[in-house]
């Protein structure tokens, strides 16, 4: 087997099905190339830790943490945001690493059994709204903070 180090780079040419990237002949995955037999026993492995991602604004930098903390501590794998653009990482948030990001999102949602949203006080801004929209068209689970 090969390791795929940059998932990113095969988006041009691959359709997109839950979790199942197909390339040609080959299916990837979760980012490990095999021979579709191979892809099917994969598929059958019973999974024992469920995968959360988690989506909200990052000025709920604090909330993300705690809820990362808690959500790990019922035994799930958690995704979570790296960059708080709104909580002190606005240096590195030029357009193009903005867009990264978003795009980075959908991979992690496509990525993951669920999607657990960061609503504090009911807030969910613009890109949350398309995330959740997003999460749902792909048969996610979506649960919310509050």
């Amino acid at each position: 087997m090969l390791i795929i180090s940059k998932i990113r780079y095969y988006r041009k040419y691959e359709t997109y099905e839950k979790k199942d990237i197909y390339y040609g002949k080959i299916h990837i995955v979760y980012g490990i190339k095999v021979s579709n037999k191979e892809s099917e026993e994969l598929k059958m492995t019973p999974k024992k830790y469920e995968i959360v991602v988690l989506c909200g604004s990052t000025k709920f930098k604090d909330d993300f943490i705690k809820i990362q903390k808690e959500l790990t501590l019922l035994g799930k794998i958690v995704i979570p945001i790296a960059i708080f653009g709104h909580s002190g990482d606005k240096e590195y948030l030029t357009e193009d690493v903005k867009s990264m990001l978003v795009d980075m999102q959908k991979f992690k949602i496509d990525m993951a059994d669920s999607v657990f949203i960061i609503n504090k006080d009911g807030y969910i801004g613009n890109n949350t709204q398309n995330e959740i929209k997003y999460a749902m068209k792909q048969g996610k689970r979506v649960n919310y903070m509050q």
